[in-house]
């Protein structure tokens, strides 16, 4: 799967760090955030080759984060890590996608151990 062509780095360095400690707030929360463009408001459209320039900086940031997501032992590799930063691109809270994630860890480790106890 290819990186999110609209990745931006403060995104990604926000769901990281949220998987982490769940402490940072979403952009909208922050007084004098600087407003985020998007495809509605982005003032021009890309040339292609600016849009392989994107695609690169994109795969280092996914490359970036899954060394940060490593060093934190989240346990997500760079497929994962791309589809949770698109989620958070198209507006899921970064929270929240934690919490996700880590409830499905506990889930599946619930169901691991039942599969286990019944092989015994």
């Amino acid at each position: 799967m290819e990186p999110h062509s609209s990745l931006s780095i403060p995104s990604a360095y926000r769901f990281s760090v949220s998987l982490y400690c769940l402490s940072i707030p979403p952009s909208d929360t922050i007084p004098n955030a600087t407003p985020k463009l998007n495809h509605k408001n982005h003032p021009y459209e890309m040339p292609a080759d600016d849009r392989s320039g994107k695609q690169a900086a994109a795969q280092q940031a996914v490359d970036i984060l899954h060394e940060i997501s490593t060093i934190l032992n989240c346990h997500l590799d760079r497929r994962t890590l791309s589809i949770c930063i698109s989620m958070i691109e198209n507006g899921v809270n970064p929270e929240a996608l934690a919490s996700v994630v880590k409830e499905l860890r506990k889930e599946s480790q619930e169901v691991d151990a039942q599969i286990a106890s019944r092989r015994r």
